[in-house]
């Protein structure tokens, strides 16, 4: 039987996502949907050249959601951040859902996010937020060998990271490494003003952000654009220490048990496409991935837009509803 797949947005991680679904060995039917013509004929063309597949029985490439067939197996939205909880509603009317993959940041406010559980779960759609780390073999082995540890320290430092857009991948990696929630977030290290982000009308910040579990473990990135800072991770407990590097593909780990000597780590960090066909083919054929559920990750997505929201406030010294970041 052949599967109806559903793209909502076609700019730049929708075009992987497309990538990832062309490389599924199951019959499938895709339609793309973008209010952007010129967006739509981009991904057409970055489609038109990948390998041909011949279980793709056909990809529509459409502006509106008026045509889509009555069932969607799976829908993945990759649209950005701003109006996501409206789409997703609109989606949902007019063809029913039976699994949802949602991009990160997942909305911009909690009131959003709130109202798109409630919307899924009243048309009993499962439902996912793909902050990915949980599908890498890299972070997968790390997670089995820091499963038994009481706390982990974590640091990410590099320039231009993006800490508006990427705090939530790093919080949930926290997370899927410690299994403690959130306690707090401080952002009292950011530099006190509001960045341009690269994507139009949405907005970065600089400076020094932490975070810190129920049970001590503690979270830190440092992107800081006055100093020339390497791309690194570091993540300690009482018995492991982690680096890794990934502008040069390489981690490392030493243990207290072998007195701290260094060992390579295989160094598995798919590009998005592959793991789109990963949750995509696991989600169809099982009904449930490795992604981080929706209602864990409005947990995270909570406790960070509720911060980030203060933290703009203050700086603009007007009250935001909505964090502009995606």
């Amino acid at each position: 039987m052949c599967k109806n797949i559903v793209l909502l947005g076609s700019g730049n991680i929708g075009i992987r996502h497309l990538e990832g679904l062309n490389k599924l060995k199951f019959k499938v039917k895709i339609t793309v949907i973008d209010k952007s013509s010129l967006s739509l004929k981009k991904a057409k063309f970055f489609f038109n050249n990948l390998p041909k597949n011949n279980k793709i029985n056909k990809v529509s490439f459409v502006n509106s959601m008026d045509s889509l067939d009555k069932k969607t197996d799976l829908a993945i939205i990759a649209t950005n951040a701003h109006n996501r909880y409206i789409y997703i509603k609109n989606l949902i009317n007019k063809t029913k859902i039976k699994n949802l993959v949602i991009e990160k940041v997942a909305f911009q406010s909690n009131r959003e996010f709130k109202m798109a559980i409630r919307i899924i779960k009243k048309n009993k759609i499962k439902a996912w937020i793909n902050c990915s780390s949980r599908l890498q073999n890299l972070y997968i082995n790390i997670q089995k060998k820091l499963r038994r540890e009481k706390k982990i320290d974590m640091l990410l430092s590099c320039n231009n990271c993006n800490i508006a857009s990427n705090a939530i991948h790093i919080l949930d990696r926290l997370y899927f490494f410690s299994k403690s929630s959130i306690a707090s977030i401080d952002l009292s290290g950011l530099k006190k003003r509001i960045y341009k982000s690269k994507r139009k009308n949405y907005l970065e910040f600089k400076g020094c952000f932490r975070a810190y579990t129920k049970r001590g473990d503690k979270l830190t990135i440092i992107d800081d654009n006055d100093n020339s800072n390497e791309h690194f991770i570091n993540i300690n407990s009482g018995n492991y220490k982690i680096s890794i590097f990934p502008d040069l593909n390489l981690a490392f780990y030493s243990t207290k048990l072998n007195k701290w000597k260094t060992k390579k780590l295989n160094y598995d960090v798919p590009y998005q496409s592959k793991l789109t066909s990963i949750f995509a083919k696991e989600i169809i054929e099982k009904g449930k991935c490795g992604l981080t559920d929706i209602d864990e990750s409005y947990l995270l997505h909570k406790k960070m837009l509720n911060s980030f929201l203060k933290f703009i406030n203050n700086i603009n010294k007007k009250k935001n509803n909505l964090c502009m970041i995606t």
